[in-house]
């Protein structure tokens, strides 16, 4: 199942102790969106470690306590999907999503917070799948194989209520990159950039200048299909239901 949501140009930064700027919505910090929106905030756990998810998520005024996952998630591969018979088509996407459930079983929700969520991105290109760089030669070995080409990023979205009740979501984006030069390559590896980060870039950094077309989630490129996210949510908040 694919969701797609509009582009969000969110920018933090604000002082969240002073007055708020007039903006739009997606572009204030947690505090000033729901001053805005006139609502007390919605809190959940999030099983990642990811500062990029955490943003996301104060961007549109949900507060997210952090409970990283310790889950093995090389316990769930390309190669163990093969073996569990998993149309080859399928595969990648059949990763993120299940090593979200993995991430989410391997959480505990925190108190105070409406669920826990969790999350998985997987960078495919040439039918072989991007991990997070282990060094630099590894990044610009990822940036030549995207370079000029087409490739996909998918991302699992795992969310549990306190009820028990879990809801699943499964975002499909695919991400054009220009050709590249060596230079280019080895410019942006001394950039730093690329650690820590499936498909060794940024796409909210310098990266950016890379991409030729987007067609899906730009937010789930960044690290969470934000509109999804909040469509799920909303089910299980009061608050955001305006009830």
């Amino acid at each position: 199942m694919s969701r797609r949501e509009q582009k969000v140009n969110g920018r933090r930064g604000v002082d969240d102790r002073g007055p708020c700027p007039t903006a739009a919505l997606e572009a204030l910090t947690a505090p000033c969106y729901r001053r805005a929106m006139n609502v007390p905030g919605t809190r959940i756990t999030l099983a990642s470690a990811s500062p990029r998810r955490k943003d996301l998520l104060a961007q549109i005024g949900i507060d997210a306590i952090v409970a990283p996952s310790h889950a093995d998630e090389e316990s769930i591969t390309l190669e163990t999907l093969r073996a569990d018979g998993v149309p080859e088509a399928e595969r990648a996407a059949q990763l993120a999503l299940q090593r979200a459930r993995l991430k989410a079983q391997s959480a505990q929700a925190r108190p105070g917070t409406i669920g826990l969520l969790a999350a998985d991105t997987v960078v495919t290109v040439e039918g072989q799948s991007l991990e997070k760089p282990e060094d630099a030669d590894d990044a610009a070995r990822m940036l030549r194989l995207l370079s000029g080409r087409r490739h996909a990023v998918h991302t699992g979205v795992v969310f549990v209520a306190n009820s028990g009740e879990q809801e699943e979501a499964l975002v499909d984006t695919n991400v054009d990159f220009l050709p590249l030069s060596e230079w280019e390559i080895a410019s942006y590896v001394d950039s730093g950039e690329w650690q820590g980060v499936a498909g060794a870039y940024r796409i909210q950094g310098r990266a950016g200048a890379f991409v030729q077309r987007i067609d899906g989630s730009f937010t789930a490129v960044v690290g969470l299909p934000i509109g999804t996210v909040y469509s799920i949510i909303r089910r299980f908040s009061d608050v955001l239901r305006g009830s």
